[in-house]
């Protein structure tokens, strides 16, 4: 279940959409993306124009689902911030969530577990999802996570988001078991050479 705070950050991205044809145009060719009012009548100018393909991840199916799959997976969501943001009319959306209860310490830096999400109605993004450490030393988008806390797919008939979403249950073990191996990495001694000899059997090597 959503807390009142997460549901307040969503609330931009909880309006409903629709895929509808094109006066003149086959569909085939391609069909318009439309943002509904309460009555169902389209509100505004189109958010995207798309495929045949084309299968709609909604905003609220693509972040709430994700957030339930870690509440699923365990996490301690105490102290949480969220932060969600629309673009164009909310044809571009992107949530940031942030949970200090998941800390630790590489080296001296303080690391916390962050998710990160975006998705689009007029294919400027696929779904994305990330999910990994934040390190407090850089605010500048820096999460570091293994490849099997990454999701991206286009919007298509074959895409799965609740599939999707489920993947995060996976990683939840594999990222917080990940500090071990960044302080590992803190702890390792390299020389000049070392790096030397890396560079030029590397991107040097041609």
């Amino acid at each position: 279940m959503l807390d009142t705070k997460m549901e307040e950050a969503l609330q931009d991205v909880s309006f409903k959409i629709d895929v509808r044809d094109i006066q003149g145009i086959p569909s085939h060719m391609g069909r318009k993306v439309v943002r509904l009012n309460h009555y169902g009548q389209q509100e505004g100018d189109p958010l995207g124009i798309v495929g045949s393909r084309y299968k709609p991840i909604h905003h609220m199916d693509a972040f709430g689902g994700a957030i339930e799959s870690m509440k699923s997976g365990g996490l301690d969501f105490t102290d949480h911030e969220i932060k969600v943001d629309t673009y164009e009319n909310g044809a571009m959306a992107k949530m940031e969530l942030l949970l200090p209860a998941h800390n630790t310490k590489v080296g001296d830096h303080d690391l916390s577990l962050k998710f990160v999400a975006r998705n689009s109605y007029n294919a400027r993004w696929k779904f994305q999802s990330f999910f990994g450490w934040m390190n407090h030393v850089c605010f500048n988008t820096l999460v570091s996570g293994q490849k099997i806390a990454y999701t991206a797919n286009r919007h298509t008939t074959h895409f799965n988001v609740d599939a999707s979403n489920k993947k995060i249950q996976n990683a939840v073990s594999a990222i917080t078991n990940e500090a071990q191996t960044f302080n590992k990495w803190w702890d390792t001694k390299v020389e000049d050479e070392q790096v030397i000899d890396l560079f030029k059997s590397t991107i040097a090597k041609s």
